[in-house]
């Protein structure tokens, strides 16, 4: 499956990242690659897709999914000691995106 360098850009874009030329060709082969991988193992289990078959078009069939459980989480106390930065118990992270408040 081919991909764009657009697409590559497009994602960086996204991710509010800066690449180099050279990284943007870099994923888009290593994109390619994996892709490729993918579809062989497809092929390898039967699975015969057509080349024009776009991956970005959502199907028609239901995805079924089991219910949510809720479940109490045990080691929360373990995981807040080992972050850097706690505020009211809850993991702080440096703002990344600006804007209005």
């Amino acid at each position: 499956m081919r991909i764009e360098k657009e697409d590559i850009k497009k994602a960086a874009e996204i991710a509010k990242i800066h690449l180099s030329e050279e990284e943007i060709e870099s994923y888009k082969k290593n994109l390619e690659d994996m892709t490729q991988e993918f579809l062989d193992a497809l092929e390898s289990l039967g699975i015969n897709l057509d080349e024009n078959f776009d991956f970005t078009k959502s199907s028609s069939k239901r995805t079924v999914l089991r219910d949510d459980e809720p479940e109490i989480f045990e080691k929360t106390e373990m995981i807040i000691k080992n972050a850097p930065l706690v505020k009211d118990g809850l993991f702080s992270v440096p703002t990344i995106i600006k804007g209005d408040k």
